[in-house]
């Protein structure tokens, strides 16, 4: 009996360093400079303050981020209640990729179906 073939595919690592403990006076400047390391993306972690406890920032952070940096990868993590009402004003801030907590939303498929 002749052996299964396995084709094997190369794995590809991405950095994408959290933006949460830069110095937010210079957000811009430490954004950039992680970049400038050798940063793919940018991580960028959002709280409400209800789904946890931390309070950081929102949209207009990002929008304001995004027209300094207009070409880089923006992963957003969404520690929020209700995720489904900040979908359309993150992807009109400009950020690349949503990603929510399931347990925080009872209406999944609008996510699911909504644009970033």
């Amino acid at each position: 009996m002749a052996a299964a073939s396995c084709r094997v595919s190369p794995v590809s690592c991405k950095i994408l360093p959290s933006i949460l403990n830069a110095d937010l006076a210079n957000l811009f400047s430490e954004s950039q400079r992680l970049l400038d390391s050798g940063a793919d993306c940018l991580h960028l972690d959002v709280m409400d303050g209800h789904f946890v406890p931390n309070l950081t920032f929102g949209h207009p952070m990002v929008s304001c981020l995004r027209k300094r940096i207009p070409d880089t990868f923006f992963d957003m993590h969404m520690m929020v209640s209700e995720p489904e009402k900040w979908v359309e004003s993150m992807g009109d801030a400009g950020a690349t990729q949503y990603t929510f907590h399931v347990e925080a939303s009872n209406n999944i498929p609008e996510i699911g179906r909504a644009h970033v």
